[in-house]
């Protein structure tokens, strides 16, 4: 008896210092972001945007259908380009709630081919009249409880299923930025905002990951939003991993572009890059290759099924993972990715070569 207490009491130890030292690595929290659900109200009364069937979107039509001839829902139907992607990357542009303020866009990136920053500027505020006129702030104070929820089903995958402390294991860096993971439960696409501070500068140093329900939940039934899910291993250390990226290819961005000649021999990786550049490109393949190699070692996913749905776009991924076990994984030479990261890039750079 004594011997499987001990067992246990080890075990649970193990699993608390992971977690402690994930959230030590990499600084966490999980939040309902209000001005996500404002706009995804007015979007949902203005029947403009894609939405995702919940008890939540029904509480929300319940509760603000009175609204639905506001002057914002009225812009909502009006806008150029709206969708379950755009404006909703901007909702950080309202800041202090619940007395909010709006830090007005001034760059749309690549959405200024749709519509102009005037047009946004003007429909944003109009939901701060919304927001006032509508009460949203009772609605989202009384919801809390079940907002709760949500980030409750959310942070096991983070904590219970060691999401966090798997991916420290295996950077073993401390990224410069914070990293907020937003839930938007009437929402059909997850996206990253790598530096928050470029849409308002309040959140300078933050990056923000917005997990949508649409993602992780495929059906049209009505259900009560919930955010525990395998897909997730996709979703966390994926977006994540580019918060741990960025401060290398800061560091080495020179050895980057030296390699940039496999690129520009390459039809094949700038027909799938698209008008993507060769930073990005590899950003996004090395980010992919430690998802797949950690969604593959927690037994998320097959090896040759993983490997089959990196085909297309990650052109290198396979490759980075091979090096990476070759000689990072199994072999302790190097401290940390950092360390790491230059080996990599002259190792892939020598396989694209042929050499």
């Amino acid at each position: 008896m004594y011997t499987r207490f001990l067992g246990r009491t080890i075990g649970a130890l193990l699993v608390f210092f992971l977690s402690f030292r994930a959230q030590a690595q990499l600084q966490v929290r999980t939040e309902i972001y209000p001005a996500v659900e404002l706009l995804n109200v007015i979007h949902l009364l203005s029947d403009s945007v894609e939405t995702v069937p919940s008890t939540y979107a029904i509480d929300v039509r319940r509760q603000f259908q009175a609204f639905k001839d506001h002057p914002a829902v009225q812009k909502a139907r009006e806008m150029a380009l709206i969708n379950c992607d755009f404006p909703l990357r901007h909702s950080w542009c309202f800041y202090n709630f619940p007395d909010v303020q709006l830090h007005l866009p001034d760059t749309l990136w690549a959405y200024n081919k749709y519509v102009t920053t005037v047009a946004v500027r003007d429909y944003f505020k109009a939901c701060m009249d919304f927001y006032r006129d509508s009460r949203f702030w009772e609605f989202f104070t009384a919801y809390r409880p079940k907002y709760d929820q949500w980030i409750q089903s959310f942070n096991r995958n983070l904590y219970e299923d060691g999401m966090l402390a798997a991916m420290d294991s295996l950077y073993r860096l401390k990224p410069s930025n914070k990293v907020v993971f937003a839930l938007g439960a009437m929402n059909c696409n997850s996206f990253a905002l790598p530096e928050t501070g470029d849409i308002n500068p309040a959140f300078k140093g933050i990056s923000t990951i917005f997990i949508a329900f649409g993602n992780l939940h495929r059906s049209k039934d009505t259900i009560a939003p919930a955010f525990y899910s395998p897909f997730n291993s996709q979703l966390i250390w994926h977006e994540a991993g580019h918060v741990y990226l960025a401060d290398l290819f800061r560091k080495y961005e020179k050895e980057v572009m030296a390699i940039q000649d496999i690129f520009n021999n390459s039809e094949d990786m700038k027909r799938e890059a698209g008008a993507v550049g060769w930073t990005h490109y590899l950003d996004e393949n090395i980010t992919q290759a430690v998802t797949s190699y950690l969604r593959i070692r927690a037994g998320v996913i097959a090896k040759d099924v993983e490997y089959k749905r990196m085909k297309g776009y990650y052109i290198l991924s396979e490759a980075i993972i091979g090096i990476m076990e070759d000689q990072y994984i199994n072999k302790p030479a190097y401290a940390d990715f950092d360390a790491f990261f230059p080996v990599l890039l002259r190792s892939l750079a020598e396989r694209a070569r042929g050499r």
